[in-house]
C-alpha cells in the first residue's frame, strides 16, 4: 500500500483559507492597533472631560456659594450632586460618540484604505493582470479572426469571379462550336489579355480551330443541293449560286453554295466568296469559306482566320483574274423580280444588265435563261430562242430553263411544246408548282397533258385555277 494513501484528501479549501489568512491577520492587527490608540485618547479624553467638569460645574458654583448665603449653598449642594451622578453620563456619551466618530468611521475607513492600498497591487498582479491579458489575447484573437474572415471573404469572392469568368469561357467556347462568331471573337479577345484566364481562353481558342478544321474536312464537296419537294439533288449554275445561295438565309444553303464554287475553283468567284466571309456570323460556314477560299487562291490558312482573308484581299482585290463578271447581275436581281412576269419597260432596261453577264462570263446560265426571258416580254423571239438553245445545250438539267422556255413557247402560240417544256420543268424541280401556277395563264394551266407533281414526288396537286 502506498504509504501516501494514508493520508486525507487533499482539501483545495484549505488552501484556500491559508491563502486569505495573512489578510485577516493583517486586517486584525490594525484593527487591534486602532483601539490600542482609540483608548489611550478615550483615556485622556475622559481626563480633560472631568478637569472641564470641575472647571465648569464646581468652581463657578464654589464661587458663588462663598459669596452667597446659605441657601444658596444648599441649593450649589444639591446641583453637586445632581452634577456628581450626572457626570458617568457625560462620560458615556462622550465615549459613545467619539467611538462613532474617531474610532468606527475613519479607524475602519483608514483599515479598509490601508488594506485595500497594501494588497491592491498584490491583487491586480496575481488576479487582474491575468485576465487583462487573456482579455488582450482574446481580442487580439477576435481581431485576427475578423480579419481572416474578411480575408477569406474577399478570397472567396474572387474565387468566385475567378470561375464565373471560367464558366464563362466554358459558354463561350460551346457557342462559339455551335457556330457563334460572336462567341468566338470575344474569345480571341480574352485571351490577348495578361492573366490566368487568357490562359484559358487560349486553349479554348485552340479547340475551337481543331474543331472547324477538322469539320470542314468531313463536310466538305459532300454537300448537293436539292429540290424542296421531291428532295432530289439539282444543278445550278455558278452565277445563280453567287447571287441566290451564297447569300440565303439558311446558313446550311451557304455552305453548299460554298462547296459548289470551291469545285469550280473560278478566281472571279474569290471576291464573292470574301465578301460573304467578311459578313458571315456561321463559323461553319466560315470554315467551308476558308477552305474553299485557300482551294483557289492557293493559300494555307487555319479554319478561322478571317484575318489573313481581309489582309490578303486588301493587298489582291485589284488584280484582273479577281474581278467578278456578276456585278451587273446583282444590280438586276436588286430590282426585285424573279420567275414572274415583267413589265415590258422593266424587261428592257434589263437587258443590257445581263448580256453585260453573258458577256463576261459565257457560263451564267441563269443570266443567259434571265436575257431570253426579258427578249420574250420584248417580243424578240429570235434572240431569246437563241439563249435558250444556248443554254439547253451547255446546261440541259437546269429547271428553270424549261420554266422560262415555256413562256417563249406560249407567245409563239406553240401549245404543245410549251406543255412538253413546262412538264420537262416540273420533273426536273417539283419545286415549281406553286410559280407556274401563279405565272402562266389559267387556260393553260387546264391542260389535262400537264404532268402536275403528285404525292409521289412529295407534293401535292395544284389547284385548279
Amino acid at each position: 500500500m502506498n504509504p501516501d494513501d494514508s493520508k486525507p484528501p487533499h482539501d483545495s479549501r484549505s488552501d484556500l483559507n491559508q491563502k486569505r489568512k495573512p489578510d485577516r491577520e493583517v486586517l486584525e492587527s490594525l484593527i487591534r492597533s486602532e483601539l490600542a490608540d482609540a483608548k489611550g485618547t478615550l483615556h485622556d479624553l475622559n481626563r480633560s472631560d472631568l478637569q472641564k467638569i470641575a472647571a465648569e460645574h464646581f468652581k463657578p458654583k464654589l464661587d458663588r456659594w462663598i459669596n452667597t448665603s446659605a441657601f444658596l449653598f444648599a441649593t450649589v449642594v444639591i446641583g453637586l450632586f445632581v452634577a456628581f451622578f450626572e457626570i458617568p453620563r457625560i462620560i458615556e456619551r462622550k465615549t459613545q460618540t467619539y467611538i462613532e466618530e474617531k474610532l468606527i468611521g475613519p479607524a475602519l475607513t483608514n483599515t479598509v484604505d490601508n488594506v485595500i492600498s497594501n494588497k491592491a497591487t498584490v491583487i491586480i498582479d496575481t488576479r487582474l493582470n491575468p485576465l487583462k491579458i487573456n482579455v488582450n489575447l482574446l481580442e487580439g484573437t477576435i481581431v485576427a479572426l475578423s480579419l481572416d474572415v474578411s480575408n477569406k471573404q474577399v478570397q472567396l469572392a474572387s474565387q468566385q469571379v475567378s470561375i464565373n469568368d471560367q464558366q464563362h469561357v466554358q459558354g463561350l467556347l460551346v457557342k462559339a462550336k455551335n457556330g457563334s462568331l460572336a462567341a468566338y471573337r470575344e474569345l480571341q479577345a480574352i485571351s490577348s489579355q495578361t492573366n490566368t484566364l487568357a490562359d484559358i481562353a487560349t486553349a479554348a481558342e485552340t479547340e475551337i480551330n481543331l474543331f472547324f478544321d477538322a469539320y470542314r474536312f468531313r463536310t466538305y464537296r459532300i454537300r448537293e443541293f436539292e429540290d424542296l419537294v421531291s428532295g432530289n439533288p439539282i444543278q445550278l449554275p455558278l452565277d445563280l449560286i453567287v447571287i441566290c445561295d451564297l447569300n440565303s438565309p439558311s446558313w446550311t444553303q451557304r455552305e453548299t453554295a460554298v462547296t459548289k464554287l470551291a469545285e469550280a475553283k473560278k478566281d472571279n468567284t474569290v471576291p464573292h466568296l470574301c465578301e460573304q466571309l467578311f459578313i458571315e456570323t456561321n463559323l461553319f460556314v466560315v470554315a467551308d469559306i476558308t477552305k474553299a477560299f485557300g482551294d483557289i487562291t492557293g493559300q494555307r490558312l487555319d479554319a478561322l482566320d478571317i484575318d489573313f482573308v481581309k489582309q490578303w484581299w486588301d493587298t489582291n482585290k485589284h488584280l484582273p483574274k479577281y474581278q467578278s463578271p456578276y456585278r451587273s447581275l446583282q444590280q438586276f436581281a436588286s430590282n426585285g423580280w424573279g420567275l414572274v412576269l415583267v413589265p415590258v419597260q422593266q424587261a428592257k432596261d434589263s437587258i443590257p444588265l445581263l448580256k453585260e453577264v453573258v458577256e463576261a462570263d459565257p457560263t451564267a446560265w441563269w443570266s443567259r435563261c434571265l436575257l431570253g426571258s426579258c427578249y420574250t416580254f420584248t417580243g424578240d423571239f429570235t434572240n431569246a430562242d437563241k439563249e435558250f438553245s444556248e443554254t439547253e445545250k451547255n446546261f440541259p438539267d437546269f429547271g428553270i430553263l424549261y420554266f422560262d422556255k415555256t413562256f417563249l413557247l406560249l407567245n409563239q402560240k406553240n401549245t404543245d411544246k410549251a406543255v412538253e417544256s413546262l412538264n420537262k420543268a416540273l420533273e426536273q424541280w417539283p419545286s415549281l408548282v406553286n410559280n407556274a401556277r401563279d405565272s402562266f395563264p389559267a387556260a393553260f394551266l387546264t391542260d389535262p397533258r400537264i404532268h402536275w407533281p403528285s404525292n409521289s414526288t412529295n407534293s401535292v396537286s395544284p389547284k385548279t385555277p
